[in-house]
């Protein structure tokens, strides 16, 4: 149960733990926004490691 895929693309660092717990177990999560340089999220490092999710930082891509 959960989403293959979850794509952040607001920016907003405090979305991210969000992200992850709406993924099924293997989903990938694709970081793609902006977020500010130096800012700071909280996540549960076993909602990654233990659900065997991946998470992917994008910085440029073709928007085709």
């Amino acid at each position: 149960m959960g989403a293959d895929v979850c794509v952040e693309l607001v920016g907003i660092a405090g979305v991210v733990q969000e992200g992850l717990e709406m993924l099924r177990v293997g989903g990938r999560y694709l970081w793609i926004s902006n977020i500010v340089a130096g800012a700071s999220a909280e996540i549960v490092p076993h909602d990654v490691v233990r659900l065997s999710r991946a998470i992917h930082g994008v910085v440029v891509y073709n928007p085709g």
